[in-house]
């Protein structure tokens, strides 16, 4: 068995040896090209900066169930730096909330907002192109985020008129797995490498559907978009016919998610694959004759290397078998020999297109490449064979969406997927008879999870139900998520947010941070919060990290750090207002959610502990006051205490409170990923919507996804009743998919008990708000659970 293992296993890296000694060669040829590009490039701008392009630029978003998306793509593109811009949407059908999601910008006629019955992505590009006037047309995908500089950079090849279509860059907009990881890699090696030699010789053989800028004249020439499977490939393959100069530029850059597992990578590839059969079935006239020479030179040696060479790789096999199998000594060292030279080119060629794209954190990911480029490589061969089944057998094209929930080793890649990545794994481990891929502790120890084909139960749509658990309430951690996972009454449950702790105290394996790991972290060989967030996924519940914003510990060696109250009373746990939106606080804040948002597997960020209605007033706070307001002094009430009702108090801390959420929001969008922000009901006048605490509603809402309004009734001493006052105003002022009610369990001197939980939750529901926060997960009881489902209902199964 052991020799089978490690012959088979030769076997694959053999065959992956000739395809990788290929790909080295074409590699090396296009080595001097990306010099000579880079040297063009420079020079060609260089000639026209004086006379820069300074038309009418229109960037067409089409959209089909994008409200994840939609809307941060949308205000990505409108903070472009270029100034004549023109925003057009066009929803194609939506079934979701992806109008809801722009109706503020198209109302305030920020964006041009078209609707249309569904017709596919063509027909809505084409729409929107009828609808814009802009001299150049840009196109993008609606899961896209642009980069301040994006189109100016875009659109500055205009300037010289020869120029009909210039192809951006798209980047992977995370990294959390190591599929991502690797697929970073390979795109700089593919985009940055590739399109760049490919340039330099007119051969260019895509504008990329997410960012790709055409001049209107050229597109009306080629008569717009087609509907077929990969327009974008059939528009540059009309452009090239028409003999329209394409070109590429690197440093125009738009992210969007990329696979995080297997499963999405197959079908990713498969739409691609199968789109370049199609349309280049359609266009024979370029490949032979030559009829449109440069590029109908190149596209028969592309065609070659896309289709013909995976299937030779994968024919090879048996041969490589029989010859390694003759215990031929020179031939198996000749294989080997091979196999580590298309290695070390592969490698090489990565690291030289890294650096060449400017972006050495990449580098980081090359060993973990060296050690998936076999498998991966073996399945883009399969791609390649599905796909040229699938076109042979007519089988129709569906479009799948790119998986946007991060993926562990293996990944939520289903059945089938599972069991192909497990295969490939398996083959390509020298002497390996089986693949160990054991899941952390917290997974291992849990019952059987639902498989992601089966339905989970949810509540009525448009009512989300979000549940706070943490990690410290319980004496073993993963009780935490235990507690949720194993209890039949939360399987409606839709979000579930997990405690992380605070910047001094976390709950995960903080790099370079070691010395704030809590005792529980410490204690554990994984990283706690990770385990609990692919748990809670596993099961199908979106999540959230909860970051709490208190920081005793900090305050007791640093008591100058302290918050100081109207009366001058120092807070034993909350920090200087000024040193959280202006000082090193801040930053460590804004670092640690950084590192959640960039290397966790949560779908959203929420911050806990912002409000500041009773501090902070020490002299650090006075001068900021003083700077902002005019004002020499703090506004006095009667006993001659800063009066913390005064409205210009309000007016300083919620703006400031507003410059630092914005700092936070861009962390965390800049990894895809949400933010919520706590905010308190301001139990005085519920028209103040917490100006009052610092954290004015419609402010925060301008960073933040959504916020979570703490209605906390029991310790204001208030009847449950009051959360229909409370639903009532917010539903009246903001998006229902833009506000949480957080209904706590908290009450002076024990808990919320059932009957008044159940209050709450229909009266929040009678007033007009769907979402509820419940918290925290360790007061529910079995009674509490059956107020919850006595007031919301029971959840149905849903797919």
């Amino acid at each position: 068995m052991r020799f089978f293992a490690a012959v088979l296993t030769s076997s694959l890296l053999a065959a992956f040896a000739v395809a990788a000694l290929l790909l080295g060669a074409h590699l090396l040829l296009l080595f001097p090209l990306t010099v000579v590009y880079e040297v063009w490039k420079r020079r060609h701008l260089r000639r026209f900066a004086g006379a820069p392009f300074r038309g009418r630029v229109s960037v067409i978003v089409p959209a089909y169930n994008e409200e994840k998306t939609v809307r941060a793509c949308v205000e990505s593109i409108l903070a472009s730096t270029y100034p004549d811009l023109q925003v057009v949407v066009v929803n194609d059908g939506s079934t979701d909330e992806t109008e809801r999601c722009l109706e503020d910008l198209a109302a305030g006629g920020r964006i041009r907002y078209l609707s249309q019955p569904n017709g596919g992505k063509a027909r809505a590009l084409n729409a929107g192109i009828a609808a814009s006037d802009g001299e150049v047309i840009v196109f993008t995908d609606a899961d896209s985020t642009f980069l301040p500089r994006t189109v100016e950079l875009m659109v500055r090849w205009f300037a010289d008129p020869g120029i009909q279509a210039v192809c951006g860059n798209d980047t992977p907009l995370s990294e959390r797995t190591p599929l991502q990881k690797v697929l970073t890699v390979t795109t700089h090696l593919g985009t940055g490498f590739v399109r760049r030699a490919l340039s330099a010789i007119g051969v260019l053989p895509i504008i990329t559907g997410n960012l790709g800028a055409v001049r209107r004249e050229a597109l009306q020439a080629v008569g717009g978009f087609r509907a077929v499977w990969g327009e974008d490939l059939d528009l540059t393959f009309r452009l090239h016919l028409e003999k329209k100069r394409v070109v590429f530029d690197p440093d125009p850059i738009v992210r969007a998610e990329c696979p995080a597992g297997l499963r999405g990578l197959f079908l990713q590839r498969v739409r691609w694959v199968r789109s370049y059969l199609k349309i280049t079935r359609m266009f024979p006239q370029l490949l032979w004759p030559p009829s449109a020479p440069p590029f109908s030179v190149y596209l028969p040696f592309n065609a070659f290397a896309q289709i013909v060479v995976p299937l030779l790789q994968l024919l090879s096999l048996p041969l490589a078998y029989r010859l390694l199998a003759s215990s031929d000594e020179t031939l198996t060292v000749g294989v080997r020999v091979i196999f580590f030279l298309g290695l070390g080119t592969f490698l090489a060629v990565s690291a030289y297109s890294i650096l060449l794209d400017r972006d050495p954190k990449t580098l980081r990911h090359l060993p973990l490449a060296a050690v998936l480029i076999v498998p991966l490589s073996f399945c883009y061969d399969f791609v390649v064979v599905w796909s040229v089944w699938q076109e042979l057998r007519g089988q129709p094209e569906r479009w799948e969406k790119t998986e946007r929930l991060p993926a562990g080793w293996l990944g939520r890649w289903g059945g089938a997927g599972l069991g192909f990545a497990s295969v490939i794994l398996l083959l390509s481990v020298a002497g390996a008879a089986r693949v160990s891929s054991r899941p952390p502790s917290l997974l291992r120890s849990l019952p059987q999870a639902p498989a992601v084909s089966m339905k989970i139960a949810r509540y009525p749509r448009g009512r989300d139900i979000a549940l706070a658990t943490h990690l410290d309430s319980f004496s073993d951690w993963s009780e935490a998520t235990r507690s949720v996972l194993e209890n039949p009454d939360a399987r409606g449950v839709k979000l579930v947010a997990v405690g992380a702790g605070r910047p001094e105290w976390t709950y995960f394996r903080w790099e370079g941070h070691r010395e704030r790991w809590s005792s529980t972290q410490s204690g554990e060989r994984g990283d706690v919060l990770n385990q609990t967030a692919l748990a809670l996924r596993r099961y199908g519940h979106e999540t959230a990290a909860i970051v709490d914003l208190y920081a005793p510990g900090t305050i007791k060696a640093r008591p100058d750090l302290a918050a100081v109250r109207f009366d001058g009373l120092k807070s034993p746990e909350q920090v200087c207002f000024t040193e959280l939106v202006d000082g090193a606080y801040g930053r460590d804040v804004l670092e640690m959610v950084r590192a959640l948002a960039r290397k966790y597997p949560f779908d959203a960020i929420a911050l806990t502990e912002l409000s500041y209605r009773s501090f902070c007033f020490d002299d650090r706070c006075l001068a900021s006051y003083r700077k902002a307001s005019g004002r020499p002094r703090w506004p006095l009430d009667r006993s001659g205490t800063a009066n913390t009702d005064d409205p210009s108090i309000w007016k300083w801390r919620s703006e400031k409170m507003e410059g630092f959420l914005r700092e936070i929001a861009r962390a965390v969008h800049a990894e895809g990923k949400k933010l919520y922000v706590d905010v308190p009901v301001s139990w005085t006048d519920l028209s103040r919507r917490g100006k009052d605490s610092g954290l004015d509603y419609e402010l925060v809402l301008r960073h933040a996804d959504r916020i979570i309004v703490w209605d906390y009734f029991a310790m204001e001493n208030r009847d449950p009743a009051v959360s229909e006052e409370i639903a009532r105003d917010l539903s009246a002022r903001f998006p229902p998919d833009r506000v949480f009610l957080s209904i706590g369990l908290w009450a002076p001197g024990g808990s919320v008990d059932p009957r008044s939980l159940r209050s709450a939750l229909e009266h929040s529901l009678k007033g007009g708000i769907q979402n509820i926060w419940i918290t925290p997960n360790y007061l529910l009881t079995a009674a509490h659970w059956s107020a919850v489902t006595a007031a919301l209902g029971r959840p149905e199964e849903r797919n």
